[in-house]
């Protein structure tokens, strides 16, 4: 559950951050740290983006929690914007 989740990343010591500003409808499950992802209809696309790239300091690890999951569909895809080389 939500609660047990916020227990995992306070035991892993993973520096809570509010969110803070940002375009996306978010409401707080659990405490400051569990929030809901989109609050926009299941039908819309959330596109790349940097998570809380509004912020002057960025966190360092994003931790994703699943209460009720998808049917069908429902990835969540992550990619760096880092440059890589071959």
């Amino acid at each position: 559950d939500a609660i047990a989740f916020d227990e995992f990343g306070q035991a892993l010591g993973i520096k809570n951050m509010p969110y803070v500003g940002g375009n996306a409808v978010r409401k707080k499950i659990v405490a400051d740290r569990v929030f809901t992802t989109n609050e926009s209809p299941p039908d819309r696309l959330i596109p790349f983006h940097h998570e809380m790239a509004q912020t002057p300091n960025w966190p360092r690890q994003i931790l994703f929690y699943c209460e009720i999951p998808a049917e069908t569909g429902g990835e969540t895809p992550i990619a760096s914007r880092m440059p890589s080389s071959a």
